[in-house]
């Protein structure tokens, strides 16, 4: 059996402040515990620095709806939860401003993407 907790935050969309929290929601499946996932930290390393690791995956142009996506794998093996975000983008001189706003927790890793419209 494997356990998994977590919460739900209930944000506003215009505001962003909380409307809710809910109280620990856990779950229990049937899937190994001694599962150990593989993880592809290949790519170029954007960062690698203070216990965080940023590597592009890869730029897919074509089959993104809203534009052009940045795939990013991320670790956080700080002990503290991180936010990663983008700013200052500039492409070809022209500064933009793309969807991307990366929540990890201690000691975890993440798949994201970055978007660009």
């Amino acid at each position: 059996m494997l356990h998994k907790k977590f919460e739900l935050y209930i944000i506003d969309a215009d505001s962003w402040d909380e409307i809710a929290v809910s109280d620990l929601i856990k779950l229990t499946t049937s899937a190994d515990p001694n599962f150990v996932q593989e993880y592809d930290d290949s790519g170029f390393v954007a960062y690698d620095a203070d216990g965080v690791k940023v590597v592009v995956k890869k730029l897919n142009s074509s089959e993104s709806f809203w534009g052009a996506d940045v795939y990013l794998y991320i670790e956080n093996n700080t002990e503290k939860d991180i936010t990663i975000q983008a700013r200052d983008v500039d492409i070809n001189g022209f500064m933009v401003e793309p969807a991307f706003s990366s929540d990890v927790g201690a000691g975890k890793k993440a798949f994201d993407t970055m978007t660009f419209m």
